[in-house]
């Protein structure tokens, strides 16, 4: 659709689908990497919705310094994100809200996915299907972590919340 309302935007996309799938491809072989390098590998995405919604999507990242270096599997946050745009901020016609945040809470490391749109409708929790995404997601968690991990999913004051919980362990230098 963009290609004839905007061409300049649509070759913006498949530029940053380019550059997403390069750096895909880039991390075939770690199984892990530190959270500040699994940031990096969701620009393009982010870059591509914020495209594709233009003033409707605000973005916004807060990571706390110890939590960059985290050891996070290779591409987790990706389909949590395009869960929370799909089902959050696409099934709304006003202005939404993304929010990812990390922090280290004792042991483990906090990854927090949060969805709101302006009108202060969420997804209810119910409405909400554990589809590929997530359902991959949770399934290479407990390969990785076994009953160390945790995916919880809330919908509250017009907000989604993905929370991942995972054992906190930093690249060895």
């Amino acid at each position: 659709m963009l290609v004839e309302e905007n061409p300049v935007a649509a070759r913006r996309i498949v530029s940053h689908l380019g550059d997403l799938l390069r750096r895909v491809l880039d991390r075939t072989e770690a199984q892990e990497i530190p959270l500040a390098d699994e940031l990096e590998l969701l620009d393009p995405y982010l870059e591509i919705e914020r495209l594709r919604f233009q003033d409707r999507l605000s973005v916004t990242v807060h990571v706390q310094d110890e939590a960059r270096r985290a050891l996070v599997p290779v591409f987790i946050l990706q389909p949590i994100v395009e869960n929370a745009v799909r089902h959050g901020i696409e099934r709304h016609a006003g202005e939404g809200r993304l929010d990812v945040r990390a922090a280290v809470r004792e042991d483990r490391l906090v990854i927090e996915v949060d969805d709101a749109a302006r009108d202060g409708n969420a997804t209810p929790a119910g409405a909400w299907r554990e589809g590929i995404g997530l359902s991959t997601t949770r399934e290479r968690l407990r390969m990785l972590y076994g009953p160390n991990q945790e995916i919880h999913i809330e919908a509250r004051d017009g907000r989604t919340r993905v929370a991942l919980r995972i054992p906190f362990r930093r690249e060895s230098a």
